[in-house]
């Protein structure tokens, strides 16, 4: 989902995901 990446929670697979 879109706010996974907005800062919903970004946390290390997110952020590399992104």
């Amino acid at each position: 989902d879109e706010y996974e990446f907005t800062g919903c929670h970004l946390t290390g697979k997110e952020i590399d995901a992104a």
